[in-house]
């Protein structure tokens, strides 16, 4: 059986493994936003669909965290993906 300290570090690494998760998206958003607003990079459909993709990737994630959070409080949803 785990212990509450063992428990407390795969919490933590967990966190850290989200936070991570969730920052790797966002800070490319944020260059590519700042390059078009920079007039570096034109508005173009492909630069749209990259940015239109990184927003896909934060929603799933932040869908992700919220199925675990609902995981330890005993509510977990089904999902059918």
């Amino acid at each position: 059986m785990p212990t509450l300290e063992h428990n407390e570090r795969a919490r933590g690494a967990f966190m850290s493994d989200i936070s991570h998760a969730l920052r790797t998206p966002l800070a490319v958003l944020r260059a590519e936003l700042d390059a078009l607003q920079d007039s570096i990079r034109p508005m173009t459909p492909n630069s749209l669909g990259s940015l239109h993709q990184q927003v896909g990737q934060l929603g799933q994630l932040i869908e992700d965290l919220y199925d675990v959070s609902l995981t330890d409080v005993g509510a977990h949803r089904s999902i059918w993906r």
